[in-house]
């Protein structure tokens, strides 16, 4: 049982894992990342702090309507799916458990 105040809040956990297929179709995790860098281009003050946000950078102002960097939706879907409790259809986004 949870205390009183925080009986009503929502929260939601972002988390990232990379995988790789081998020839044989099978799958291997390489990492799961608790703390995930999502990229904004909307936001000029976020921190470019990593080289990955360095490239989605580059790549996004040299070409915003092909670069394929901008997280702003993945971002909205989630905050969608924990305030509200559902999610488009065409989500990005995989609902996998509900803990009360």
């Amino acid at each position: 049982e949870l205390p009183p105040l925080l009986e009503n809040r929502i929260q939601f956990e972002v988390m990232s894992a990379d995988w790789m297929l081998d020839e044989d179709g099978r799958v291997y995790l390489i990492e799961c990342n608790a703390t995930p860098v999502l990229y904004d281009p909307q936001n000029p003050k976020q921190r470019l702090s990593t080289p990955g946000l360095r490239l989605y950078d580059r790549l996004y102002k040299q070409d915003p309507d092909t670069a394929v960097v901008d997280d702003t939706d993945l971002i909205r879907d989630a905050i969608q799916l924990a305030l509200e409790g559902s999610q488009k259809k065409t989500t990005l986004w995989k609902h996998l458990i509900t803990i009360p």
